[in-house]
């Protein structure tokens, strides 16, 4: 049986089946750190994601590495940079896929960034080097969730477009200044004022700056309780 699976083109002899199984579960515990924490935080690409993805990739490597030694006697060795190009290259449409637009605001970077990282994984794995993968991982697990938390801490500027609704007989700009001037530090750049339905409504646009993103909560919480009879109230953050 084995001399027939070799006479009919398995490479049986090449495949070191130690190194194969070493390599991949290398590449699916680490990949596993990486999957865990995204499964935590409830992403769409979670455990199995990642873990695929790596896999998958430290497969390829495996692979690549067997066929550039079957043609070390080639005329033109088979190149492995062209693999690791093709995995970079493809991973880029699942990572795509993970990125979402909500509200002006691109959600799932970090889970893109994570699936692209966890291919970079397989690749070093599969190409043997398993003490820089490793090391690698251990400064990613930290910077995704030592840099979480040091992130909530740092103050950030930010700017936001505040588009609020009001009957005419109860608008007061003057009033609603003051309102958000009490909420927190906030510098009110423009506003500007809208008559909507017939003279009716009061449309009432500000644009909001801050060096805090958490003093928007905080200033959302406000208008929501004394503008709870307002048509409509919308805060949006502004991409400069």
């Amino acid at each position: 049986m084995y001399t027939f699976l070799i006479n009919s083109g398995f490479y049986l002899e090449a495949e070191n089946w130690k190194e194969v199984l070493i390599k991949l579960l290398v590449s699916l515990c680490l990949a596993s750190l990486i999957g865990l924490e995204r499964q935590r935080k409830g992403r769409g690409a979670g455990l199995r994601t990642h873990v695929l993805v790596s896999l998958g990739a430290t497969l390829l490597m495996l692979v690549a590495d067997y066929m550039h030694h079957s043609s070390a006697e080639a005329v033109q060795r088979f190149d492995q940079t062209r693999v690791v190009a093709g995995i970079i290259t493809g991973i880029g449409f699942l990572g795509a896929g993970t990125i979402i637009t909500s509200d002006r605001e691109k959600l799932g970077l970090t889970t893109a960034a994570t699936i692209w990282f966890t291919a970079a994984l397989g690749i070093a794995v599969g190409a043997g080097y398993l003490i820089t993968a490793s090391l690698a991982t251990g400064f990613m697990v930290l910077v995704v969730i030592g840099f979480a938390t040091l992130s909530e801490v740092l103050p950030q500027d930010g700017s936001f477009l505040l588009c609020m609704q009001l009957p005419a007989a109860e608008g007061e700009i003057t009033r609603i200044l003051t309102h958000i001037e009490n909420a927190g530090e906030f510098e009110v750049q423009t506003s500007a004022i809208r008559s909507l339905e017939e003279g009716l409504l009061l449309q009432y646009t500000f644009r909001i700056h801050s060096r805090s993103d958490r003093d928007f909560s905080l200033l959302a919480d406000m208008l929501h309780r004394h503008y709870s009879h307002a048509s409509n109230i919308n805060l949006e953050r502004v991409h400069l």
